[in-house]
Formats: structure tokens, C-alpha cells, sequence
């Protein structure tokens, strides 16, 4: 009898030590981003001082953001990099938030095995967050897990991040936490001169591939120059330059052989006056 007790004994402390490994090990967690009015992963995790023991979380966007601005509706591929030297496990939590804390622009998963997007709610506010999967985030020295976000049409978008750097011992002993945030400020819109020659001026499709499409109404006869330039201001190419009549004009312009993707400005040039738009080429 005593020795049957012995077995159910010994059967109870190992399906405790199951439970309690599938619960430090288990998927990333919402909520611990370090963002307004949540904590950090140091909760659990906190054997060290938080950014401490040279490791580090990067964030990243492509297309590149222009001087801490996005293009409304442009959607981003986003890496968030969890980086120390001797470990091989790294885990994510992170979500974009607006000036009232609450979800900013659109989150995308684009490797399930490796991310997934969780739900919480945080003072009131559902939020959600991009998070490890199980074991995602398995890699020598450093991970990188990417994800888009498409960005709203308005206001301010904040990103929090929290990244562990796990030694793979199955407890939250002996791992270090990291952290950052990346703030911007808003949309980045076009410079307007003031034109009275121009009106109703539209460009599409936005991004753009191999073709953009210009419309705008001239109020009078005018020679038109449309040029691409770099964000840094230089002229890259001049994609038109005629002599045009008033009225609706529609040009289907091609770009230029070769041209790098990422963020530009097409500028309308009529007599001394200009406007220009923020472009994204694919």
C-alpha cells in the first residue's frame, strides 16, 4: 500500500513540473509591452536590470519612416529585432498605439509560426499585440520576427516593444528584458505652394508599380514639368514636360528603368509654382 501512495506521489510532482514548464514556455503574452498604463516582461523575468548584459530590441520599417511620419493607408513591413550574444531564445511583445492609447493603424501576421496577434484590455481599452508563437523565436544570438502594420489616415502612432533574451532553461530565472518605443508623429503630407493654376490634383495608385496615374485640372494653358524626387530633395528623373491645354488632364507616366523602391516625391512644376506628393514606389 505504502508502495502504491510512493507512485501516486511521484506521478503528482512530475505532472506539477509538466504544468509548470508549459507555463514558462508557453507563448508570448499581451499586455507587457511597457506601453501606458501596462508592465514590462521584468514581472516575471526579472533576474536583471532592465536593458542590461549588452542585449538590445530594435525596430525597423520598410519603407523607411521619413522623419518619424508615415503615408496614411501605406502599409509597412515592420522587424522588430531581439539581439544578445550567447542566448538562444528570444521572445516579442509589441503594439502600435494612438494619442489615446488605443489601437493605432492596422496589425498583420505574416509568419504564423513564428507571431501571433493577441487580444487584451487595458484600462478599459482593447488593445493588440504582436507576440511569439512557441518556440518562435529560436535562434543563435539574435531574431528578427516580422510582421506589417498599415498605418491609419490620421494623429499620432506609437510603437512599444519588449523583447526577452531566454537561456532555454524552461523557468523565467536567468533571462534578460529589453525595451523600446518609436514615436511618430503623424502623416507625412505633400507640399503645397500656392497654385491657383492647378486644382483637384490626385495621384494613384499609392503605393505604385512600374505606372503612376496623375489627374488635375489646369485653369489655363501652362507647360507642365513632373518630376521625381528623392525625400532629400534631389531630381531624379523628369517624367513629363509639355505644353498643355486648360481643362481635365490625365497622365499615365512610366517610372524610371531601375528605380530603388521606398518613399519619393512627384512634383508638379506649372510656371514658377510647384506641388509635390509623398509616393511610395514597390
Amino acid at each position: 500500500m505504502k508502495k502504491t501512495f510512493l507512485s501516486i506521489s511521484v506521478l503528482t510532482v512530475g505532472a506539477a513540473a509538466m504544468i509548470s514548464m508549459s507555463i514558462v514556455s508557453d507563448n508570448g503574452k499581451a499586455g507587457f509591452t511597457g506601453s501606458p498604463s501596462e508592465n514590462l516582461c521584468t514581472n516575471c523575468h526579472n533576474n536583471y536590470t532592465l536593458n542590461s548584459g549588452g542585449g538590445s530590441i530594435t525596430l525597423s520599417s520598410n519603407p523607411a519612416f521619413v522623419n518619424n511620419t508615415y503615408v496614411p493607408g501605406t502599409t509597412y513591413t515592420m522587424s522588430a529585432t531581439v539581439a544578445r550574444t550567447g542566448n538562444n531564445l528570444f521572445g516579442i511583445g509589441l503594439e502600435v498605439l494612438n494619442s489615446t492609447n488605443a489601437n493605432s493603424g492596422t496589425l498583420a501576421i505574416t509568419n504564423s509560426a513564428e507571431t501571433r496577434i493577441v487580444n487584451v484590455t487595458v484600462a478599459g481599452t482593447s488593445r493588440k499585440n504582436v507576440v511569439h508563437q512557441l518556440n518562435g523565436g529560436a535562434s543563435a544570438n539574435s531574431k528578427t520576427f516580422n510582421f506589417n502594420w498599415t498605418a491609419p489616415t490620421s494623429g499620432p502612432a506609437t510603437f512599444y516593444a519588449a523583447g526577452v533574451a531566454a537561456n532555454s532553461s524552461g523557468t523565467t530565472a536567468g533571462d534578460y528584458v529589453y525595451n523600446t518605443s518609436l514615436a511618430l508623429t503623424g502623416p507625412m503630407v505633400g507640399i503645397d505652394e500656392t497654385n491657383s493654376i492647378v486644382q483637384q490634383l490626385n495621384v494613384y495608385p499609392n503605393p505604385v508599380i512600374e505606372k503612376i496615374h496623375l489627374d488635375y485640372t489646369l485653369k489655363k494653358a501652362s507647360m507642365v514639368n513632373i518630376e521625381l524626387v528623392s525625400i532629400q530633395g534631389e531630381k531624379i528623373a523628369t517624367l513629363c514636360s509639355a505644353y498643355q491645354d486648360p481643362g481635365k488632364i490625365e497622365n499615365e507616366l512610366n517610372l524610371p528603368a531601375g528605380i530603388k523602391s521606398g518613399c519619393y516625391l512627384l512634383r508638379l512644376i506649372v510656371g514658377e509654382k510647384s506641388t509635390e506628393r509623398i509616393i511610395i514606389i514597390r
